[in-house]
């Protein structure tokens, strides 16, 4: 998921196999221009499987986010 601008709300997603060739990215990745973002609210997500990502990556600074609720299991291999 690529998330910008403003005010989204990211929730109940499960989020899998991602980054299976680069590690530079996440399963939810928040970029965009500074100070052209904000508001968001990540919450309730399941993120799991991936050999090299992260779970949620902020490539910029990314003032007013809400992130809670999320679970992490990068290691899984959802076998």
């Amino acid at each position: 998921i690529l998330l910008g601008s403003y005010d989204h709300v990211i929730e109940y997603n499960e989020i899998f196999r991602f980054a299976m060739v680069s590690n530079d990215m996440g399963g939810i990745y928040c970029y965009d221009r500074y100070f052209q973002f904000g508001g968001h609210v990540i919450r309730h997500n399941y993120v799991h499987s991936s050999p090299d990502g992260d779970a949620i990556y902020f490539d910029h600074d990314h003032p007013d986010i809400t992130v809670f609720g999320n679970i992490v299991n990068l290691r899984s291999t959802g076998k």
